[in-house]
């Protein structure tokens, strides 16, 4: 079994414009309540979370995620040590709300076109994509030894390599906000339309994904800015958007237009006045029953997992005494073997490499 990583949640939007940044930091924000939560500005190309009013640093920080990253490369892919990663999780600053902490994608002295420029994104992507996905689930396994409970991606928009991995490799669970415009709905649909093939084992796991046992995406849909209107207009547009998603109405998590929020970025899900706070709450709600769930389901597992290597003892003498199938007489081969099955891994008696038969 893997080990346990926090809850990611990846923010998407096929077009800009539509409040995604600042919905992923009211999410962050709700669920910070029951948990140390990370705001990761993934946003390469137009970063900028560091810089919303409400999550200010509380104390001067210097460096971001670029810099480690550009680091990373330059150390030709190798997996970080303890050193690495302690100097990762500095990366990550305070804001003045308990639980939740952001990790910015660069200092705020930094020219993020230069550093968005430095990094060889189609090595990353392409010749190393193994390893980039390696190094992010690194990251996530250690972020949650540390107590992080979620992790949010903030995503860039439109079509790139780098949003394949943030959008249908790393993550739980894909947020995908867009308008009732043509452009987006089009887009954004064609998006989910794509990413559905990962919503289940039966369609076929991506393969990065179930090299990393992940369990299938979640897909959650979010209309924003929604602005007051004539109401035959909003359900004719509302229409469209099921159809462009390809998802039932009931589904549709629908963020009003609030004329204060372009120019204050302020974060309101802690505003029960604001009209957009319920709808935030409703968001975070059903990322909290998703984040439970897999609680849950991991517990499970580790259960019956321990449950099952209790089968398995070193003693010959006590093999086979406890329900399991190893017997006394098995050979090393075989014990090994069924170690592994209990472990979760596949098991062949022989197979071929390279054009050699290799054993086990």
């Amino acid at each position: 079994m893997t080990p346990r990583r926090p809850l990611v949640v990846t923010f998407y939007s096929y077009k800009g414009g539509v409040g995604r940044s600042v919905l992923a930091a009211n999410a962050a924000l709700g669920l910070a309540r029951t948990g140390r939560t990370v705001l990761w500005d993934m946003d390469f190309e137009a970063p900028g979370l560091h810089r919303l009013p409400d999550l200010q640093p509380s104390a001067a920080f210097q460096a971001g995620f670029f810099d480690w990253l550009t680091q990373w490369q330059a150390d030709q892919y190798a997996m970080p040590d303890a050193a690495q990663l302690a100097k990762f999780m500095k990366l990550i600053y305070t804001t003045g709300f308990s639980n939740l902490e952001v990790l910015p994608a660069h200092g705020p002295s930094a020219n993020p076109a230069d550093l968005y420029i430095g990094i060889d994104w189609h090595a990353m992507l392409r010749a190393k994509a193994r390893a980039t996905a390696t190094l992010f689930h690194t990251l996530l396994h250690h972020m949650h030894a540390q107590g992080v409970a979620h992790v949010l991606l903030d995503s860039r928009t439109g079509l790139t390599d780098v949003g394949s991995l943030l959008i249908g490799v790393l993550p739980d669970v894909t947020v995908l906000v867009g308008g009732y415009g043509a452009q987006n709905m089009a887009g954004l649909g064609h998006v989910r339309k794509a990413l559905t093939a990962l919503t289940s084992h039966e369609q076929g796991q991506h393969p990065m994904r179930a090299a990393f046992q992940l369990a299938p995406l979640q897909l959650l849909t979010v209309a924003s800015p929604i602005p007051d209107g004539n109401p035959a207009e909003l359900a004719a547009a509302r229409e469209l958007w099921a159809k462009a998603m390809g998802c039932k109405l009931s589904s549709l998590i629908e963020v009003p237009y609030d004329p204060a929020l372009p120019l204050s970025e302020r974060l309101l899900i802690n505003s029960p006045q604001s009209k957009v706070a319920p709808q935030y709450e409703k968001l975070v709600a059903e990322l909290q029953g998703i984040a439970d769930r897999q609680r849950a389901d991991f517990d499970q597992a580790q259960a019956a997992l321990t449950e099952r290597l209790a089968d398995f003892d070193e003693d010959p003498r006590q093999l086979g005494k406890r329900g399991g199938r190893m017997t006394q007489g098995d050979r090393f081969e075989a014990k090994v073997a069924q170690l592994l099955r209990l472990l979760g891994y596949q098991v062949q008696a022989e197979t071929v490499v390279d054009g050699n038969r290799v054993d086990l």
